[in-house]
């Protein structure tokens, strides 16, 4: 018998303009990502509503706007952290994923050095807490530090071709991590 997972998704714009309903309709998916949130406003806003079904995957993308704020990765780490206790709070039995901060063009309010230092941070947390890492950084990079011109409008906002890609590795990564 095939069970079908739940999944929550979480985070700032570019998880709520993921079309999860279109791209992963197989998926039983739940977007409570929010245009402009930071994780300081993810942290706020969670809702015990968002843990019924308890959801088998949470995946977080959050902390671009953290950067644009000029919070230091380290300030961005321990926040994703306190978000993380407080999803096994309302869920324990859920998996957490942390995905990485996707890479910017030609936008001077998040650098790409602090993006890759976020990345290597949470990297490390998942380790540690026994999450999952979904790196999506080098599938959206362009080889020059940027993300690819054909992945985003406005240098930080993803395309229709972007989040095509983002279903993409999202079905592999579930296939491998399930297996």
């Amino acid at each position: 018998m095939n069970v079908q997972k739940n999944y929550l998704f979480t985070g700032d714009s570019i998880t709520e303009w993921f079309d999860t309903k279109g791209l992963l309709s197989e998926f039983k998916i739940k977007n409570r990502g929010v245009a402009g949130d930071s994780s300081v406003e993810l942290l706020a806003r969670i809702d015990p509503e968002w843990f019924d079904p308890a959801p088998d995957y949470i995946f977080l993308c959050i902390g671009t706007n953290d950067l644009a704020r000029k919070r230091s990765p380290e300030q961005i780490l321990g926040i994703i952290e306190n978000i993380c206790e407080k999803f096994l709070e309302h869920s324990p039995t859920s998996t957490i994923v942390l995905t990485s901060i996707f890479p910017v063009r030609n936008n001077p309010d998040r650098l790409m050095q602090d993006i890759k230092k976020c990345n290597k941070l949470i990297k490390g947390v998942t380790r540690i807490g026994g999450y999952f890492y979904f790196n999506l950084f080098p599938h959206f990079n362009d080889g020059a530090g940027m993300l690819k011109e054909e992945f985003t409008e406005d240098g930080l906002h993803l395309s229709a071709a972007a989040y095509h890609k983002w279903s993409e590795l999202f079905r592999e990564f579930i296939k491998e991590i399930e297996a």
